[in-house]
Formats: structure tokens, sequence, C-alpha cells
């Protein structure tokens, strides 16, 4: 599958388009704070410069097709999930082979806040480490069960502090401010990626049942904007699902790439493990998502986006978006990866500094 061709005389009409309403705007080269001071006939010809964006961003996908998950509609496409023994040579998780020693305390923190006392993701690694060395998990299965939320025979790994979303949002644009407790799909894929390896290396049933309700939490999809019950997952106004790492009361969402592709990993773990349909479901509607949208993620000759909420927020993590694409393209067998794969890396700056 390509992304859409637009033939030679069209795409020329739609980048002398492009250039003239950029001189008439007088804002190439300005940001989006500017965009009130923008008369009538200006703010139309910037909605139709986006309108043109949103035609060479949008892949052309063949096979959509919509199926039930939880009571609402949601846009899939037939993958075959490749058991290809070399992803692992792309994950930015690596759940089976973590060699950080536990640490007792996460060391990022709110500069508001503060250190903080329980972070889902640091104890995600410090159960691998664990595991891997073969020592006791009591005290570590202890702690998490302290944070954590039953929710419709679900488990949601509860981030006990306030955090704001590093990014600094230009006028207009919202701004994300999570208060305790506050949920990511990000985290709950990567407990539920080391659940998995607990459960694998040691047999017992009741690891097994506690990455079951690691997974249920992915099937609870939010209802209604505001919803006061715990979720990660919610499907979008075009019946896309998302597994949010920042999971806002209101709208719009910030749709951040990195933790939807997070979340996946940990699915896959859980499905490679267990075989269940439901996650093989849940993966191919995520990869869906990101064949939607990776173009949106895209700033040609740019680093991308860190989020779509945020348009103005560069990723600080360009070498983990390469292997996130190179990860799907290895998962799904789908050329559309491995090619944004190959934009991702002309595109951005491949080292800090």
């Amino acid at each position: 599958m390509s992304m859409r061709v637009f033939p030679v005389v069209q795409t020329l009409l739609i980048l002398v388009l492009l250039v003239v309403c950029a001189i008439q705007l007088g804002i190439a080269n300005t940001s989006r704070k500017r965009i009130k001071q923008l008369t009538a006939q200006q703010q139309w010809l910037l909605q139709r410069v986006e309108e043109v964006e949103g035609w060479l961003s949008t892949p052309e996908m063949e096979g959509v097709e919509a199926v039930d998950i939880d009571g609402q509609w949601v846009k899939t496409m037939a993958y075959a999930l490749v058991d290809d023994p070399d992803i692992e040579r792309f994950s930015t998780v690596h759940f089976a082979r973590t060699t950080e020693p536990p640490h007792p305390e996460y060391s990022v923190f709110d500069p508001l806040e503060g250190p903080v006392p329980f972070h889902p993701y640091q104890w995600s690694r410090n159960l691998l480490a664990a595991v891997q060395r073969g020592q006791s998990v009591d005290a570590l299965l202890a702690e998490v069960d302290a944070h954590t939320v039953r929710y419709r025979g679900a488990d949601f790994f509860e981030h006990p502090f306030r955090f704001t979303l590093p990014l600094i949002p230009v006028e207009g644009e919202p701004s994300y401010a999570l208060e305790a407790p506050w949920f990511s799909g990000l985290a709950q894929g990567y407990v539920l990626g080391a659940l998995v390896e607990l459960a694998r290396s040691t047999g017992e049933p009741a690891h097994r049942e506690r990455a079951a309700r690691a997974f249920e939490s992915f099937l609870c999809l939010r209802g209604e904007p505001g919803q006061a019950e715990p979720w990660v997952s919610f499907v979008d106004e075009y019946d896309y699902l998302w597994f949010e790492e920042y999971a806002q009361a209101r709208d719009p969402q910030p749709r951040v790439i990195n933790g939807h592709i997070g979340a996946l990993e940990g699915l896959h773990a859980y499905h490679r493990f267990t075989g269940d349909e439901r996650a093989a479901t849940l993966l191919r509607c995520g990869a869906t998502t990101i064949h939607r949208y990776a173009g949106d993620f895209r700033r040609p000759g740019e680093t991308l986006r860190y989020c779509l909420g945020l348009p103005d927020g560069h990723d600080y993590g360009p070498v983990r978006a390469i292997l996130q694409q190179e990860w799907l393209h290895a998962l799904t067998g789908e050329e559309f990866f491995g090619r944004m794969a190959r934009l991702f890396r002309v595109d951005m700056r491949l080292r800090d500094g």
C-alpha cells in the first residue's frame, strides 16, 4: 500500500497554492500564536492550506474494516501479524532481556511537585530486572498492589502525583496537566509486558492472572469525555483506536505516538504468550491508527511531532520513532511502516547536540 500519488499537474498547482497562501498570510516563519490576529480572509486561506496538508499526509488504506470492541466500532486492517523472531531488535522496551538494576526511587519528577512516590514504568523495569536475576518479587508485587485500581475486572496502575506534559503550548492550544491519580496507556503496556515475563518465567497461574487483568484494561474503552472511571483506550471521531499515554479528563487528547506504540509492544508480548485473539484485534486496530496518522506526525525535513494535541511540540526521541516504525513493519509486514521509518530517518537528526 502506498501513499496517495497526485498527478504532476495537480501537485504543481497544490505547491503554487501553498506558496501563494503563505505569502498572503505572512506566516511562513511565524507560529500559530498569531492565528487570532488574522483577518477572516487570511483564516479562510489558512484552513485551505491545512486541508491540502491533510490530503498530502493521508495514506490510501485498502481493506479498512470495522470491528466491535466494548460496544464501539473501530477501524482495522487485516495485517498478518508476522511472528518475526528478529522483531526484538527494533524494540524500545526489550521485556525479555532487560539488564537494568532496580532503583529505590524514580528519578523523573514534576517541576512543581518534586520526586514522585511511585511510577508504573519504573516499577515495570524493576520487576523485569528482579525476574531476570531470580530475585524475590514479593515486595514489588505488594508495591504495585498499593497503586492498582480495579475497574470492570481490569487492573489500572495509577500515577499518584501531579504531572504537566513537558511541552509548552502556544496560544489557542490546550495545556495538558494531569491531577493525581492519572493513568497511561504506555505504562499499562510496560507493566503488562513485565507481568507476562514474570508469568512466563515462573509458570505460576497467579502471575498469569495478573497479566490477564492488566490486559483487560485495554478492552475497557472510554465512554464519554470526562469519564470518572479509569481508562487508557479511546476511539476518536473517525473510529480509530488510541492507547493514550496521558489520559485526560477532557478532549482533545494528546495522542502521543511513542506512547501508543509502546502500548502495542506490551500487547504483542501478551499475544505471543497467550495467543489471545482479542490481543490480536487490539494490535491490528492500534497499527491501523498509526497507518492512518503517521503522516500527520511527520514534519518533512524536521523532527516529527511528539503528539497531535500540540502540533508545535517536537519529539525528543527521533531514533525511538524510527525504531518503532521498523517494529511495526516487522510485526505487520506492511511496507507503509518501512517507508515511514525511512522518511523519519531522512527527516531527523540521529543524535543529540
